[in-house]
């Protein structure tokens, strides 16, 4: 078991628009968006059996763009257990007041699809079932400190989907975080001070370290969490070429995928 993560251009004005007022809707009024409709019919979900109150436990204890408050660091974090989730959250002191699993689970999955279909562009493979937390040894071994710039943007990369975002697998599926075009362009212009694995600023120049008969990456003098960290740098470079953001994911798919899926969805 497990998941490819990968790093993915996100237009983070088209989230703000379309993806995150649909789902207040959806939180406050139990409104479904028209584009979403056809992804919960196909999989036979029915909306109108969900409980208003859980819904409603949605609306209000998230950031404005529905992001986890936090706090974010590069520990180890992802967990199944949705009540524990839920506690975390300021105010949601004890573990009953959390919306069911069922519904949780149901809500993250057309998140997923949600995001990806609205704003999401083209991605990088950077690890199989990774997380931020696989950085931290060779951010330690490259300097850099618990408290830099760099480490805060990588966690929030790692982490704003922490209650809405994440999945319930066991490979760290769905989405794990992102950053607005402004903190894309940051975290790109401090990744390219640190000496790591050096390239064209391309998907294409990446996609040559990919060993044919293996399909793993690799670069000379380097091992592969300093290559990936690398892929996180390139990929964040080109986005804030294209004034975007960027998004952490584990088995997201393109746009694609899922209107293909469920076809007649748009």
């Amino acid at each position: 078991m497990g998941s490819d993560a990968d790093v993915f251009i996100f237009d983070y004005e088209a989230y703000l628009t379309e993806v995150v007022p649909a789902f207040l809707a959806l939180f406050r009024d139990n409104q479904i968006a028209e584009w979403l409709q056809p992804f919960l019919k196909r999989r036979e979900i029915k909306p109108e059996l969900w409980d208003r109150a859980d819904l409603a436990r949605f609306d209000g204890p998230l950031k404005p763009d529905l992001s986890w408050p936090g706090p974010y660091d590069l520990e180890y974090v992802y967990d199944d257990d949705w009540p524990k989730r839920w506690s975390t959250l300021k105010g949601n002191s004890t573990l009953n007041d959390a919306p069911s699993d069922e519904l949780a689970e149901q809500i993250n999955w057309l998140f997923k699809i949600a995001v990806s279909i609205k704003s999401l562009g083209a991605s990088q493979f950077v690890g199989r079932s990774y997380t931020v937390s696989h950085y931290v040894k060779t951010l330690f071994e490259l300097g850099v400190k618990a408290d830099d710039r760099i480490t805060t943007l990588l966690a929030a990369l790692g982490k704003r989907g922490f209650i809405i975002g994440y999945q319930f697998g066991f490979g760290f599926e769905g989405i794990n975080g992102w950053l607005d075009a402004t903190e894309t362009a940051e975290l790109a212009r401090r990744l390219e001070l640190l000496p790591l694995p050096d390239y064209e600023v391309s998907f294409e120049a990446m996609e040559q370290f990919r060993m044919p008969n293996t399909g793993q990456y690799e670069f000379p003098g380097f091992g592969f969490e300093e290559l990936s960290l690398s892929f996180v740098r390139t990929t964040a470079s080109i986005a804030a070429a294209e004034n975007r953001g960027l998004l952490w994911g584990n088995g997201v798919m393109p746009a694609e995928f899922y209107l293909e899926r469920y076809r007649g969805a748009r």
